[in-house]
């Protein structure tokens, strides 16, 4: 995300199935990413937000209030570790993983 300049992430609670982040979705966030952020700082902040979006989501289901929604993933983008050039180019540019 930071190597691409993605100004925002999310965090995501869904069910699980044999293919990465492709349940239906339980709940979702979205999650600014500050300017200069790096790496670790993405991972905390995204990590927080989900523990308290999955607090929410398990006593919603307690409650009956969540509803599953279809988990578009052919809508959203999803990046990968990067490769060894692009991290030599990331921090060429002064970007920081930590």
């Amino acid at each position: 995300m930071l190597y691409h300049k993605e100004r925002e992430t999310g965090a995501t609670v869904h069910y699980m199935d044999t293919r990465i982040d492709n349940g239906g979705i339980l709940g979702q966030e979205v999650v600014p990413i500050e300017a200069r952020a790096t790496m670790i700082d993405v991972i905390r902040t995204t990590k927080r937000v989900g523990s308290e979006l999955m607090v929410r989501v398990v006593q919603g289901i307690a409650a009956g209030t969540v509803s599953e929604k279809e988990n578009r993933g052919a809508d959203g983008s999803y990046f990968g570790w990067s490769s060894v050039e692009q991290m030599r180019h990331f921090r060429r540019q002064g970007d920081r993983l930590s």
